[in-house]
């Protein structure tokens, strides 16, 4: 892996929401200076909750694997799929739609 690619103090980002299994998520997402997505954050609607907190932990590590070099579609393709090739899981259906919204390379 290469060192860390800091994002810019002041970036665009898109944000948009998910439901997966009974909980309802925000998902914002953030390119990096090439274009490609650099960071990904999640937040649960069960605040304080220890599905709160292993969530947005998990979408930090994301986001540091982005940083330091690993392509968002190498992530992605990492995750749980079901038989049709659908993420299973909430990284992964998030990861999907940040692709398709702002693109596959960190």
């Amino acid at each position: 892996m290469t060192g860390r690619a800091r994002l810019a103090n002041r970036r665009g980002s898109d944000t948009f929401e998910i439901r997966h299994g009974n909980f309802n998520y925000t998902v914002m997402v953030s390119a990096g200076a090439d274009g490609g997505l650099g960071e990904i954050f999640i937040d649960c609607d069960k605040s304080g909750t220890e599905l709160a907190v292993m969530t947005h932990d998990a979408a930090i590590a994301v986001s540091l694997a982005l940083q330091h070099g690993c392509p968002a579609d190498v992530l992605a393709r990492a995750f749980e799929r079901n038989e049709a090739g659908v993420a299973a899981g909430l990284l992964g259906m998030a990861l999907d739609r940040a692709i398709g919204i702002i693109g596959g390379d960190a």
